[in-house]
């Protein structure tokens, strides 16, 4: 299953909810900690206030509180099984574009800016992605919508082409409040991705 931004920030608002009538999920930025899935580990973010919202075989999932009442700051790893055969990487980006641009094709979200490109830094299917939304459907805010920027690395495993891997940061913010170092703060969180080797 392809996991979208749409699908994450969905994921992330439930699993806050769900929580919220149960003690608190775990802080995440604990010194060293590595997590890791099926394929794949990461460090969380290292700043204070990161709060592990779902950890399973197949996603992670951090939390932070943003710079208001609304805003809200996300880091995930994921994984899905692609039944898809790509031909070539370019092919692999095409489809990649293709898939996260239909999830923006509803009356909640606006795209605003989504660039999907080849990075052969994490193998030969490998792609980075960088997108900017408008939120226009956030729960009790009085504003016309919240913005929604992301950046990610999206790659098929070196070892098994039949597992993709998103690994992403993104912030949810209103207008003018958003992180001035967003992209730096994502470019730490995504360097400390390690592929791990099949039953190493």
């Amino acid at each position: 299953m392809f996991y979208s931004q749409r699908t994450l920030l969905y994921l992330i608002l439930g699993t806050l909810l769900a929580c919220s009538s149960q003690p608190g999920p775990p802080p995440a930025a604990i010194p060293d900690q590595r997590y890791e899935l099926v394929g794949a580990a990461v460090s969380p973010p290292q700043d204070k206030g990161w709060l592990v919202v779902r950890h399973t075989p197949q996603n992670l999932v951090f939390f932070q509180p943003g710079s208001d009442e609304f805003g809200t700051r996300g880091a995930w790893l994921l994984s899905w099984e692609e039944a898809t055969e790509f031909v070539d990487v370019e092919a692999f980006r095409a489809a990649m574009q293709e898939r996260i641009a239909t999830e923006f094709a509803d009356e909640r979200f606006r795209l605003l800016e989504l660039e999907v490109s080849v990075d052969p830094s994490l193998g030969s299917f490998a792609l980075r992605s960088h997108a900017k939304s408008e939120d226009h459907e956030v729960p009790g805010y009085a504003g016309e919508f919240m913005l929604m920027e992301s950046y990610g690395r999206i790659f098929l495993h070196p070892e098994d082409p039949s597992m993709g891997i998103w690994v992403d940061f993104s912030e949810r913010s209103t207008p003018g409040m958003g992180l001035a170092d967003l992209r730096e703060q994502a470019e730490a969180y995504i360097s400390s991705l390690e592929i791990m080797p099949f039953g190493g």
